[in-house]
C-alpha cells in the first residue's frame, strides 16, 4: 500500500472492529482464516478524517513500532486497545454493539 495516511490506515485495519468485519464478510479458507484479499480490504468502510483527527492513531502506531522494534514480544494490549476504542469512536459504536465485536 502507498498514501499519505498509511499509519492511520494500518491503525484502523488491525482493530478489533475490522477483523470483525472481515471474519463475517470476507471469504475464507477451507479450515476457516479469514483471507484479506484486496477485493475485500478495499470494501471496508474507512473513514476519512483530517490529518489532525488522524494524530492519536499515528501516536499509538508510532508507539507500536518503537516498543516491537525494541523488544519482538514487547506488551502492547494497552496501545491496541486504545486504538479499538478511538475506532469504536469513528464509527459511533454504542456499548452495546461494541461487546458484540
Amino acid at each position: 500500500m502507498t498514501g499519505s495516511f498509511l499509519k492511520y490506515l494500518c491503525a484502523v485495519l488491525n482493530s478489533s472492529l475490522m477483523t470483525w468485519l472481515m471474519q463475517n464478510t470476507a471469504l475464507t479458507t477451507g479450515v476457516g482464516l479469514t483471507q484479506w484479499k484486496k477485493f475485500a480490504v478495499e470494501r471496508l468502510p474507512v473513514p476519512q478524517i483530517s490529518a489532525t483527527k488522524q494524530r492519536p492513531f499515528i501516536t499509538l502506531v508510532d508507539n507500536i513500532l518503537t516498543a516491537k522494534t525494541a523488544d519482538p514480544k514487547a506488551n502492547i494490549s494497552e496501545q491496541e486497545a486504545q486504538i479499538d476504542r478511538l475506532v469504536y469512536g469513528l464509527y459511533g459504536l454504542k456499548p452495546e454493539e461494541i461487546v458484540l465485536v
